[in-house]
């Protein structure tokens, strides 16, 4: 299977493995070198995270690959990125997070913070600094939306894998 984000892959993969029960497994992510989700109801039932795909691994041996085909360019890339976005709710002091679809103003404040970071990183500026600001400039500019900006920005450069660090 072949999508063209990371968010479309987990949409993908959560009609797999159920979204609502996955954890993540930090014993099991500190010795492989890449996240893992498990779900807490199957425990053989886990997302691995592997930067151009995500691994499905079912209970019933299973492993389905969702390939992530990122854009080859930067603009290109922001535009793709930048039409959906990752909103924090809180109910009875528990966070969910559910992507959508961006309004055409978040859009163009996604796509204008993750062309600036990419292009900061191209141009050979530490990656870690620039995801960081680049988050917190999301934090401020779609505080209305409720835009969880790990998710909507942070993450969206750390996959990123045209851009090399």
């Amino acid at each position: 299977m072949k999508v063209k984000n990371i968010q479309q892959a987990w949409l993908e993969a959560c009609k797999l493995v159920d979204e609502d029960s996955l954890i993540k497994d930090y014993e099991a992510t500190e010795r492989a070198g890449y996240d893992i989700y498990r779900d807490y109801n199957e425990y053989y039932n886990y997302i691995c995270i592997l930067g151009d795909r995500l691994e499905v691994n079912l209970a019933n041996g299973k492993s389905i690959n969702i390939w992530i085909e990122q854009p080859e360019n930067i603009k290109e890339y922001a535009d793709c990125e930048s039409a959906t976005i990752t909103i924090r709710t809180y109910e009875n002091g528990n966070s969910r997070d559910t992507t959508r679809s961006s309004t055409p103003e978040e859009k163009k404040i996604i796509q204008g913070i993750l062309t600036g970071a990419l292009n900061a990183i191209e141009a050979g500026k530490d990656k870690q600094t620039v995801m960081d600001v680049a988050e917190y400039i999301g934090l401020n500019l779609l505080k209305k939306s409720g835009a969880n900006t790990y998710d909507s920005i942070y993450n969206r450069i750390r996959f990123c894998t045209f851009i090399k660090d």
